[in-house]
């Protein structure tokens, strides 16, 4: 039984993903975040549909323009091999449009996991589970 390989495995996947969070919150971009996906991406959010790296990449445009001040407070990453977990709350402030809503100027806090797939040092799947209910809560109440 060969648990050393698996478990550096592990630990090299752990640290690919605390390296991209750290890098987004240091500079939010499409660029970074495009820099960090395989051609191939593919990620299901809330358990809608599937989208594509392009379609994600707006979306999360969409994010970058509407809210700054971008930090992720990561609670826990599991590993097992190149599949990883993270725990994690996403601290914005929102400064920009979204969805219709004019800045406000609030901090909100919204908890998000997701669980990754890594190939050759890039994120090639992704399942999200992020509580945009949360998210708009706090801007209109």
């Amino acid at each position: 039984m060969e648990l050393a390989p698996s478990a550096s495995t592990a630990e090299q996947s752990k640290a690919l993903i605390r390296t991209i969070l750290e890098e987004l919150d240091r500079s939010p971009s499409i660029e970074v975040m495009a820099r960090w996906l395989a051609p191939e991406f593919t990620t299901v959010v809330n358990n809608e549909p599937p989208i594509d790296r392009e379609t994600y990449l707006a979306m999360a445009g969409g994010m970058i323009a509407a809210f700054s001040d971008i930090r992720h407070e990561v609670h826990e990453i599991l590993a097992e091999g190149d599949r990883v977990a993270v725990a994690m709350t996403l601290h914005l402030t929102h400064t920009g449009e979204y969805e219709g809503l004019a800045p406000t100027g609030r901090r909100i806090k919204v908890p998000e996991v997701s669980f990754m797939e890594l190939r050759d040092g890039k994120v090639v799947a992704e399942r999200v589970f992020i509580d945009l209910a949360g998210l708009h809560q706090q801007l209109t109440a």
